[in-house]
């Protein structure tokens, strides 16, 4: 099981990917982050967002700058967008990560957007960890799923009444209890 769970993230960070470096190379991009506002690049992102398989789209700024979320109405800063973005996609790697907003927690993959060598922005694909993505794995492992932060539940295939563990934290005091 997990290695069909690893296969099935490493293929949706590459739709992810695929995403982003299809929105990265958009020919009125560089117009829109250069010369338009919060809202309307976020408008932009939001129609894309409709074509594909994302949940999520971010567009910044060389600085690293959030310029638009598709998950947030203002511009909200993406936390350590340097070093786990920026810093990686200069030095020409594509990361993959996640991010947790206040919308939930998502798997992201990063491009650049450039022109003629000139970076003009970047952007963020991600596709959110909920219970359709536990789903999705169920089908694909057979098993029953849930999906756990530190802190609360992503997703589940199994009712929120049947577990008895919400978070990372209580799975690891539950699991470590000796049964008596």
């Amino acid at each position: 099981s997990t290695t069909v769970i690893a296969g099935a993230e490493a293929d949706r960070f590459a739709t992810l990917q695929l995403t982003a470096q299809a929105l990265a190379s958009f020919p009125q991009l560089r117009a829109l982050l250069e010369n338009t506002d919060a809202a309307t690049i976020r408008d932009v992102l939001n129609d894309y967002l409709q074509r594909t398989r994302a949940d999520l789209l971010v567009a910044l700024a060389p600085s690293g700058q959030t310029l638009a979320r598709t998950d947030a109405i203002a511009p909200l800063d993406v936390r350590d967008v340097q070093q786990r973005w920026i810093e990686p996609l200069v030095a020409g790697n594509r990361p993959r990560s996640y991010v947790a907003t206040d919308t939930g927690m998502y798997h992201v993959a990063a491009d650049t957007a450039d022109a003629g060598g000139s970076v003009f922005g970047f952007l963020l694909a991600g596709a959110r960890i909920d219970d359709a993505f536990a789903q999705r794995l169920r089908s694909a492992t057979g098993e029953e799923v849930i999906i756990l932060a530190a802190d609360r539940t992503l997703g589940s295939t199994v009712a929120a009444t049947d577990i008895p563990w919400h978070s990372a934290a209580e799975w690891s005091q539950f699991s470590s209890q000796s049964p008596t």
